[in-house]
């Protein structure tokens, strides 16, 4: 199961999204739910995801993160990820997506 909190300030273009849990096809939309939304805002420009709770992800878990990636370039704005948990750093070398995205 996964859970995400956000920690949002319009006044800097900022939000934290903090995600806890495994990344999955459940979890995939949930996220996706949660992040869309600030992406579509023209108050966020930065949307950090920090995934140092997040200890699993699946292959429908890096599409979603990949697909949320582009549709933030599409749109000038920035996905930072940050506080890797440690599988998924792995997950992230392992498949080259540790080069593809912004990490903190």
């Amino acid at each position: 199961m996964l859970y995400v909190e956000e920690n949002a300030d319009s006044l800097k273009g900022y939000v934290t999204v903090l995600v806890k849990g495994k990344i999955d096809t459940i979890g995939n939309d949930i996220l996706k739910n949660k992040v869309e939304p600030f992406l579509e805002d023209p108050n966020f420009k930065t949307i950090e995801i920090n995934l140092k709770d997040c200890d699993f992800i699946t292959s429908v878990g890096l599409g979603a993160l990949v697909a949320l990636h582009k549709r933030a370039e599409e749109l000038g704005k920035k996905i930072i990820f940050t506080e890797l948990h440690k599988n998924v750093e792995s997950i992230f070398k392992i498949t080259n997506l540790y080069n593809y995205f912004n990490i903190e």
